[in-house]
């Protein structure tokens, strides 16, 4: 698939069959099986099915030498049988883990799918589960006829040399070449076309071992010598695969730290640099020469396709030398990816669509996101949506918000950027400047006066309000509050002792359970009359938990199943600050509001002065003008105000911060317990925002 990660297109899978050749040739004199034979079976039944049919091909052409030249009298006899013990030595391995995993998980690996793979390739066909588009293993390389007719006039000489020496004398030796010689015949018609080096290189081992075999058999005493020894197949294995696979190591490295662009691992392995996309337009073609002619050669000049060509503005933009790339383009591709990344994962042959293995996987994947991402990476987004790669796609990027904020840098019809930060950053960057009202929604809000803000009644459980403040209101909603845990052990209890509460005389610990969640759930039903408006959820939390991501709070509604905001301690082992929102739209038919502790925490956590707050910001009535200057100290907005009120900044309430309005100095107040809310008349304005500690 990527010839940048997967091993095998680097002659890798063929290390198992050498081995299994190399094993073959010590068995002990009159021996069909060893140990040594039935691991190299192991390994070459597992690794791909070409090398479960090549591993029968060798073995089978061994036994059958074996009959004939072993027991004459009863070589027809023994043949069927020996025949059949072979097939049933590579067969058993996958009998015995299909019921391994039937006797685990409940259900058999999908070789189906596997299979519909294979048939797929080789025939050319579409099949339920796979489309030839998919199915794309080719390389589209001009094959080199001398070198690839040098290889297979080697290959046939050395059969014309078996039929012509076939005698008892000369059968040690035969029965070493023969099989290597099969061999490099079928890596000389896998590979023909695909002319790399060391392509050419893996294919030339056969024609290595049978030079080495020849010059040994002439070196030393050949009464004695009955195969390959082992000096020769060190050298072998001991040189030339290590300098090939160093080699190719040194390849990967060169892409991946090209000091003008690198990019960061594939998500769908640990050995991969990019991850392509396929669409109608055979986008991983033209990616794949994007990306290669955006790091080493000049500008493109061929004919591409829109969305090929807006991603490849977008690598040549956003390329540095401080950063890295994820290039994300979640299409057909995926589930091709996923096949190959399951032979690394050691996970059930599989396809994401029809496999329950496939979440084990696609968890994997996400974690490997999560792990290599770092502050100030690019994200390179594509904006399709296939359903057929939307579980890793959602999840992928689910867990990229869940540790980082996504700033969007820019976007086009079918491609956005973004960039990788640590705080909450300004998302705005770039349409501030092309399309500020399009931003002033989310900067900037309107609210008639600083009164609408409704306090919702305080949560309670077993009637203890854990420290929560007391605020008498007219508008209270209705709530209930539960705890849940998935395992045992788990707990949530009020808590009176002083180093656990920040304000009042008690606050809420939760400990994990022992498995799963521990967590509490607010749920708000009734509010059919909230829609249009926002709810904010603040919270401070204090804990000596040292895992990562083990303690968060989220806010989610009935409408989707992953939270629409969700922040996590930071593990200060002091108190911090957690606010998470959400605006209610007509869709919502409640909001869950949870404070969580993983299993995996290492302590309690407290959680004390909760507030629950509503209010209504009026995001479509401000005409915008522009917004200048928008720096961290720094912010102009020129607008055009519908009516006397409050212009409201969402941006954290600090003393710091100034405001002049018309060039006037006016006081900043705090809205909503939380921003800055600066007060305006109707018509015109100017509202400077600075930063003067």
């Amino acid at each position: 698939m990527n010839q940048l990660s997967i091993p095998s297109t680097y002659g890798a899978r063929f290390l198992w069959p050498l081995l299994l050749i190399l094993a073959i040739l010590y068995l002990p004199r009159n021996k069909l099986f060893s140990l040594w034979t039935i691991l190299a079976v192991l390994l070459c039944s597992f690794f791909s099915a070409e090398l479960f049919v090549w591993g029968i091909a060798t073995y089978l052409t061994y036994t059958v030498i074996f009959c004939l030249t072993h027991n004459k009298h009863q070589k027809f006899y023994d043949l069927p049988k020996n025949i059949f013990l072979v097939l049933m030595t590579f067969l058993s391995s996958h009998i015995i883990y299909s019921l391994i995993i039937l006797g685990v998980y409940g259900s058999l690996p999908r070789y189906d799918i596997y299979l519909e793979l294979i048939i797929s390739h080789i025939f050319n066909q579409d099949l339920p589960h796979f489309n030839n588009s998919i199915v794309n293993w080719n390389e589209t390389i001009r094959p080199h006829f001398i070198l690839w007719g040098g290889f297979a006039a080697v290959y046939f000489m050395t059969l014309v040399y078996f039929f012509r020496f076939y005698s008892n004398q000369k059968l040690a030796l035969i029965k070493v070449i023969l099989p290597v010689s099969i061999l490099g015949i079928l890596e000389c018609y896998y590979y023909i076309g695909r002319s790399f080096d060391v392509v050419l290189m893996f294919t030339a081992y056969p024609l290595m071992i049978v030079s080495i075999i020849l010059v040994d058999k002439f070196v030393l005493n050949s009464v004695q010598r009955n195969s390959l020894s082992r000096l020769s197949f060190s050298i072998v294995f001991g040189v030339v695969f290590v300098f090939t696979t160093a080699f190719s190591a040194w390849k990967i490295e060169s892409l991946a730290n090209h000091p003008h662009f690198r990019v960061i691992p594939n998500i769908a392995s640990v050995y991969s640099c990019i991850i392509f996309g396929n669409t109608c337009q055979s986008i991983y073609h033209d990616l794949t020469n994007i990306t290669m002619k955006a790091v080493y050669g000049p500008p493109i000049t061929e004919e591409l396709s829109e969305p090929d060509m807006e991603a490849y503005k977008m690598l040549l933009k956003w390329q540095s030398s401080e950063q890295k790339v994820l290039f994300f383009y979640p299409e057909l591709k995926v589930d091709f990816i996923l096949m190959h990344a399951g032979k690394f994962h050691k996970l059930p042959i599989s396809s994401m669509r029809n496999d329950t293995f496939s979440p084990t996987l696609v968890e994997k994947i996400v974690n490997d996101a999560r792990k290599r991402i770092k502050k100030g990476d690019i994200l390179i987004q594509s904006k399709a949506e296939l359903e057929l790669s939307k579980p890793i796609y959602e999840g992928v990027l689910y867990a990229i918000r869940e540790k980082w904020t996504l700033c969007l840098l820019e976007q086009t019809k079918h491609v956005a950027v973004y960039q990788v930060s640590d705080s909450r950053c300004n998302e705005y960057h770039y349409i501030l400047k092309k399309s500020p009202g399009m931003a002033t929604g989310s900067l900037f809000s309107f609210a008639p006066n600083l009164f609408n803000q409704i306090t919702i009644e305080r949560p309670s459980i077993n009637n203890d309000l854990f420290g929560l403040s007391e605020t008498s209101n007219t508008n209270k909603l209705e709530s209930k509050v539960h705890f849940f845990q998935n395992g045992s052990n788990g707990t949530a209890t009020k808590n009176t002792y002083l180093e656990g509460i920040k304000d009042g005389v008690s606050s809420l610990v939760i400990s994990p359970s022992s498995e799963g969640n521990s967590f509490v759930r607010y749920t708000f039903n009734q509010i059919e009359q909230l829609v249009g408006k926002t709810i904010r959820f603040s919270i401070w939390v204090k804990s000596d938990n040292i895992t990562s991501d083990a303690v968060q709070v989220d806010i989610q509604s009935n409408v989707l199943k992953k939270p629409i905001m969700l922040e996590s301690y930071q593990n200060t082992q002091n108190w911090e600050q957690l606010i998470v929102e959400k605006t209610i739209t007509a869709q919502d038919k409640s909001v869950y509001l949870t404070l969580n502790v993983k299993n995996n925490a290492s302590s309690v956590v407290y959680f004390d002065h909760i507030e629950i707050e509503l209010y209504d910001l009026d995001k479509n009535n401000i005409p915008v003008i522009s917004i200048q200057d928008n720096n961290p100290n720094h912010v102009r907005l020129e607008a055009v105000i519908p009516q006397d009120g409050y212009l409201i900044r969402k941006e954290h309430f600090h003393s710091g911060w100034r405001a002049k309005v018309n060039n006037i100095e006016t006081p900043i107040e705090k809205y909503a317990g939380a921003f800055q809310a600066v007060k305006v008349n109707k018509g015109k304005v100017v509202v400077d925002f600075e930063f003067k500690p």
